[in-house]
Formats: structure tokens, C-alpha cells, sequence
């Protein structure tokens, strides 16, 4: 009795077919729901094996193909088909999980068709989780997708996440009735409070940087749309999150630090939009934050004497005033509101400035910035090569040298700034000599009689020495076109240079050669260049040469070669009389003006 019993219990304890389905299939969902989508794979594979009905065989059939993809992305586009095929000709639970997979896929459309299936799912609690989870997955969800997230989301953590995605969107349209929509869910966002979801932060953080930039849309009687920042709103939302948040608890934090001192810190900047010439208008452009009065000052310099120039560092900010007074001091109401509003405005400055460099400063609070103002005629031209400047100082209106005008160059070298000094001659000219080795930054500085002041900031090229000298020339004719039994004029200008010199090859040889548009050559001979390194000469055009274009190539005397410039020289055409004629007569004596109607009698034969 024994024995038999043990055959039952044992008999009794074998799973049947839906036994082991059901437990395979819990196994499965577990591993899938804890994205182990390689040992669910498994599992439903090992179901595939059983018999099973139509409806669990087609559910079978999904999972085989979704978790195929998710867990090797080498299986892709079999399981695409698979997927495509079970949503084919049907509309059912599985249609719609083969829909939100193909939608993982990045297929927009397939999410769209899975949600619409959910929204009409009797199964409420079920369909409102599976609605939201796709909704918050979808990259771009449709305004009505999320309309619908936030009426169904029953906690305020999805209702406020719907409403954060929906802002965002709302908020990328500079028109005025979606941007007010999206301040209106951002507002409800932080109603709801710190506790009651993770898009406090984010709100407040959004918010205050699109009332900052663009600000609050705002419709003007003609119709037109501008936005005005609220930077009040904006600063109160910022310290909020500064107060209610740690800088551990937000990736916030430092950003919005550095934003609620930008808007709440006094600032002013002054500058010059350009060069004064001696009896223009001057004019200063101030700009300020959260000041009320701005005290400024004009302090004459001399260019030359008082600038100390360092790497790294503008140069106007190495001027000394050092020994200078100012020659002006005044202060500017700025009316500011309190509103944390930066604003500007054009200051004339009266009465006018003598010739000369000044320096202005403003300061507000604890703050400062100063300009270079420059009133001048001078102007300083410079080439500089093979540790070479080579300077003109002239009037900048006429272009007449200034004789007298000192000059002192700083240039760059490493990490140091140095500078030598140079006067300008009776043509106004001077040369300075500096490393032709280190390249960086080239500062001149002019001061001429009368306080005719004048600066240019350019960049010297350093080691750039050549080994063999490099030709550079010019070729032109008398006119770009011929015709046939005319005689081309042509000429060109040579220059060499060696060492990032320009040197002219005075008395020097250069061979060429002519070529026409079939590439046959129709001259050719060796060019000796005159002492300003040119050279001319004449082509007779012959009634059996073709039509079109004529280049020339030039190479070196010592090795023909090698070629050292080309360029196209002119165009062989044939005019023919034109076959017709057109004659265009008005009434004799009769003027029209812009706006008549002119009338014409036209002839032609």
C-alpha cells in the first residue's frame, strides 16, 4: 500500500500542459519586466514548444519577436517583420503590444496606433498605466496625446510630468496665446510643491529663464507680437530653488545661482561705437543694471607714452592715467525702476573734445568699465614682413603724411610683450625693426604734433623664411578682346620674395610662352626685365588663328620646367554686322520723367 500511494502522490505532482505554460510564462514576464530580455527569450521559446491555443501561440509569437530585438540589436529587421506581420489584419491586445514595439523601434506613427487602441480599452487601470507609460516614452508626443495623459493621470507626479512635456512644446512658439499656456502649466506645476513631484525643479528653472529670455508674449494695438521680460518673476523663481533646493538635490543649482546674480547685481559698461574725426558729433554709449546714477570722467592720454601692454589682457585696459587728471567729471540719472531691467542710452558729449585720446571711465555701486575715446584725423598704414614694419602715418581724410608723428610698436614674443620707437619723416614715413622669428600680436601706436593721436592693433607672422625666392606676377593686356589681324599689347609685373620680403628682380629673365584655346602654342621667348621688374611686348593676331581664349605661362629662365604663374590674357572674337537693324525714335523735343509713359516708334529691317 505503501508503493501504490507514492505512485499517486507522484502521479498527482506532474504539471499539466497550462500548469507549466502559466509558470513558464510568470518566469518570463518576471525576467522581461527586469529588462532581462535575453533569459525571457529563453523562457518563451521553451513555450513555443507546448501546445498551446491561437490567442496564447500569437501572444507567444510577440514576445518571441519583441524580446529577440531588445535583447540583440543584430536581430532587428527579423523581428520587424514579425512584428509588422502580427498587427497586419488585426486590431487586438497583441496588435497594440507589437504596435508600442515597433514604436521602441523609433516609428512614431506605431505608438500612435497603440494608444489609440488603449483609449478604447474597457480595461480602465489598465489602459490609463499603459497610455501614460507610452505618452512620457514617445520622443514628441502630440498635443492631444498629452492633453489626454493629463486628464486621465490620477497622481499629480504624472500630471505634472504631462504638463511639463506639454509647456515645452508650448513654449518653443513665440505667438502669444501658447506662450501664456505654457507659463499657465509651469504655474501649476509649482502649485503643486516640492513634495508633490520631480518637475518642481525643472518648472521653476524653465519658467525663470523664459520670463528672462524671450519674456511674457504681449499683443500691441497694430497687431504685433512683442515679449517683455519679467525679470522680477524670474528672480523670485530662481531663489526659490536656490532656497528650497541643495546643490545635491538639483542639476540646477549653479545655473541658477549664476542667473539670479546676473539679473540682481548692479553692472555698467561704457564704450564708443567708433573714431571721432575733429568736429563730429561725440557721442558715448552707457549701458547699466540696477543703478541709479552713473559717475563718469574723461582723462586725456597719450598713446604713446601711457599704454603698458601684457599677453592675454585687452589692450585698452592696459592705458595708465597715471599722472593725468581728468579734464571732465559728471554724473547720469538713469531712472532706473527697480525692475531689474537692463537698459542703455547715447550720451553726447558737450561741449566737444579737442584732438586727442582720452580715456573715459564710468562706475555705479562697486562697479566700473572704461573706453578709449579717440578723436583724430591721423591714420597709421603699415607692412610688415622679415622682422620689417614699415609705417606711413597720413591724414586720414587726404592721405597727406604726417612728418614728426611718434610711433612706438610693441610686438609679442613668447609669453612677453616688448617695444622699440620710431619717428616718421618729412614723407611721413618710418621703419621699425622687430623679431621676424616669434609671430603674435602687433601693436602701434602713433602721436603726432597738434595731439593727432592714431592706433592699430594687426597680428605679426613670424618664421616663415623662404629657402628659394617665389615669383608673383601680374599680366594684363590694353584691352580684353580682339579681333582677328589686330595686334594684342601686352606687359606684365614681376615681383620675388625670399625671406617674407618683397624684392623687385630688377634686370632679371623669365621665359614664357603663349598658348591658344586648342592648346597650340602661338609664341613664346625670353623676358628681360626692366629695373621696375617689367616687361612689355606685341602680338600679331593672324587670320588663321582660332577663336576663344589666350593664357600665358610663365617659368623660370634656370629651369623651364618649372612653371611660376599663368593667367588667361585675352579673347580672339570675330564682330560681325548684325544681320537686321532695330531703330527706336521718340517725339523730337519731348522730355519724360521718372514715372511717364514713354512713346516710341520702332523700326526695324
Amino acid at each position: 500500500m505503501r508503493t501504490i500511494a507514492l505512485a499517486i502522490a507522484l502521479l498527482t505532482l506532474s504539471p499539466t500542459p497550462e500548469q507549466s505554460y502559466e509558470s513558464l510564462k510568470r518566469q518570463a514576464e518576471s525576467s522581461y519586466s527586469e529588462k532581462s530580455y535575453g533569459r525571457a527569450h529563453e523562457l518563451y521559446e521553451q513555450i513555443a514548444a507546448l501546445s498551446l491555443p491561437a490567442e496564447e501561440k500569437r501572444w507567444v509569437d510577440f514576445r518571441l519577436a519583441d524580446t529577440a530585438w531588445r535583447a540583440d540589436a543584430s536581430n532587428r529587421d527579423a523581428a520587424r517583420k514579425q512584428l509588422e506581420e502580427l498587427i497586419r489584419d488585426y486590431h487586438d491586445r497583441v496588435s497594440a503590444e507589437a504596435e508600442e514595439s515597433l514604436g521602441d523601434f523609433g516609428d512614431q506613427p506605431h505608438y500612435l496606433a497603440a494608444l489609440e487602441w488603449w483609449a478604447s480599452s474597457s480595461d480602465i487601470d489598465d489602459a490609463r498605466r499603459r497610455y501614460l507609460l507610452i505618452a512620457f516614452r514617445m520622443t514628441s508626443a502630440p498635443r492631444d496625446v498629452l492633453a489626454n495623459a493629463m486628464s486621465i493621470a490620477q497622481t499629480t507626479e504624472d500630471r505634472d510630468h504631462a504638463r511639463f512635456l506639454l509647456a515645452q512644446q508650448l513654449g518653443n512658439e513665440y505667438t502669444p496665446e501658447p506662450g501664456e499656456r505654457a507659463l499657465e502649466l509651469l504655474d501649476a506645476i509649482i502649485a503643486d510643491g516640492k513634495q508633490a513631484s520631480e518637475w518642481y525643479d525643472d518648472a521653476l528653472m524653465i519658467e525663470a529663464a523664459r520670463l528672462t529670455q524671450p519674456g511674457r508674449p504681449e499683443v500691441n494695438e497694430d497687431g504685433s507680437v512683442t515679449f517683455k521680460p519679467d525679470y522680477t518673476k524670474a528672480l523670485e523663481l530662481y531663489r526659490r530653488l536656490l532656497t528650497e533646493f541643495t546643490a545635491s538635490e538639483t542639476r540646477f543649482y549653479q545655473q541658477a545661482q549664476r542667473a539670479a546674480e546676473q539679473i540682481d547685481e548692479p553692472s555698467v559698461t561704457v564704450g564708443t561705437a567708433m573714431t571721432f574725426l575733429p568736429q563730429s558729433e561725440q557721442q558715448l554709449l552707457l549701458a547699466w543694471r540696477n543703478v541709479r546714477q552713473v559717475s563718469l570722467s574723461l582723462t586725456p592720454v597719450d598713446l604713446v607714452d601711457d599704454v603698458r601692454l601684457s599677453v592675454n589682457r585687452n589692450w585698452t585696459d592696459g592705458i595708465t592715467t597715471s599722472g593725468h587728471a581728468p579734464i571732465r567729471r559728471w554724473t547720469y540719472d538713469t531712472n532706473d525702476r527697480g525692475d531689474h531691467a537692463p537698459s542703455n542710452a547715447q550720451i553726447r558729449i558737450t561741449p566737444k573734445l579737442a584732438p586727442g585720446a582720452y580715456v573715459v571711465e564710468a562706475s555705479a555701486s562697486d562697479k566700473s568699465s572704461r573706453q578709449l575715446v579717440l578723436v583724430t584725423d591721423a591714420n597709421i598704414v603699415m607692412h610688415q614682413a622679415g622682422g620689417r614694419s614699415d609705417l606711413f602715418v597720413c591724414d586720414a581724410e587726404t592721405g597727406q603724411p604726417i612728418a614728426g608723428a611718434r610711433l612706438r610698436v610693441w610686438q609679442q614674443r613668447d609669453r612677453d610683450m616688448t617695444s622699440i620707437h620710431a619717428v616718421t619723416d618729412a614723407n611721413g614715413f618710418a621703419t621699425a625693426r622687430n623679431s621676424s622669428e616669434s609671430g603674435g600680436m602687433l601693436f602701434v601706436a602713433a602721436s603726432a604734433p597738434d595731439n593727432r593721436q592714431a592706433w592699430l592693433n594687426t597680428w605679426s607672422y613670424g618664421g616663415y623664411a623662404d629657402r628659394d625666392a617665389e615669383w608673383r606676377i601680374y599680366a594684363f593686356t590694353d584691352r580684353p578682346a580682339y579681333r582677328p589681324e589686330e595686334t594684342v599689347r601686352w606687359k606684365f609685373i614681376a615681383r620675388m620674395r625670399r625671406d617674407n620680403e618683397w624684392i623687385t628682380p630688377s634686370r632679371g629673365t623669365i621665359d614664357y610662352e603663349i598658348h591658344g584655346p586648342r592648346g597650340e602654342k602661338v609664341a613664346s621667348g625670353k623676358a628681360t626685365l626692366n629695373e621696375f621688374g617689367s616687361f612689355w611686348s606685341d602680338l600679331p593676331l593672324k587670320p588663321s588663328m582660332p577663336l576663344g581664349s589666350y593664357a600665358i605661362t610663365f617659368h623660370k629662365t634656370t629651369d623651364h620646367n618649372e612653371v611660376v604663374g599663368n593667367a588667361q590674357l585675352f579673347r580672339l572674337e570675330e564682330y560681325k554686322l548684325p544681320e537686321f537693324r532695330v531703330d527706336v525714335h521718340t517725339p523730337p523735343g519731348k522730355q519724360y520723367r521718372l514715372g511717364d509713359t514713354v512713346e516710341a516708334t520702332i523700326e526695324t529691317s
